[in-house]
């Protein structure tokens, strides 16, 4: 499925579950919906979709975070969708030296961001999270994840897209809202 036709597909499923809604405010992005977006945004970055295997470390503070989530790569792997894709549960002091080509946060705080956001910029390793995503993008994650009046929306930070040496198609770029610095 192309990366368009998905965003069009979580769009209407976002929109039937929060049919009513109709609120004008970010909220967090269901787990489903931010594992399928995440296995097309590796699609969409030029070194990781020429690799034979992505290696996604999960730091989550709160462990039902990173446990939803790996319950949702484990059934788009099933599916087929995300056969390239290893996960695994790290902590921010960790990711940066076990070779990880990507780092999905969801941790309190901004000084435990600001600490992960270095740590991958550093690594160069891609950042992305869920959690308060406008904000966080807004401070360094590379890519943010969030409901916004119903529909899925993608946040990127380019500032730190440059610094951990990403490099995303055109195709993506022109489907999301530039944020941060």
């Amino acid at each position: 499925m192309k990366f368009g036709k998905l965003l069009a597909a979580c769009v209407l499923a976002a929109a039937v579950s929060a049919a009513g809604a109709g609120a004008a405010f970010a909220e967090d992005m269901p787990a489903a919906f931010q594992a399928a977006i995440i296995v097309k945004i590796f699609n969409q970055e030029k070194g990781l979709s020429a690799k034979e295997t992505v290696k996604l470390a999960l730091v989550c503070a709160d462990a039902s975070a990173c446990s939803a989530l790996s319950d949702e790569f484990a059934k788009l792997r099933a599916a087929g969708s995300a056969k390239n894709l290893e996960w695994y549960k790290s902590s921010a002091d960790k990711f940066e030296n076990e070779g990880a080509d990507a780092v999905y946060l969801a941790l309190p705080g901004e000084e435990a961001v600001s600490l992960a956001v270095k740590a991958s910029q550093r690594a160069k390793t891609l950042s992305i999270t869920g959690r308060n995503a406008e904000e966080a993008a807004a401070k360094g994650v590379s890519v943010g994840l969030d409901i916004y009046g119903g529909k899925p929306r993608i946040l990127v930070n380019l500032n730190s897209i440059v610094k951990e040496g990403k490099e995303f198609t055109l195709q993506f770029l022109t489907l999301v809202k530039v944020v941060g610095k």
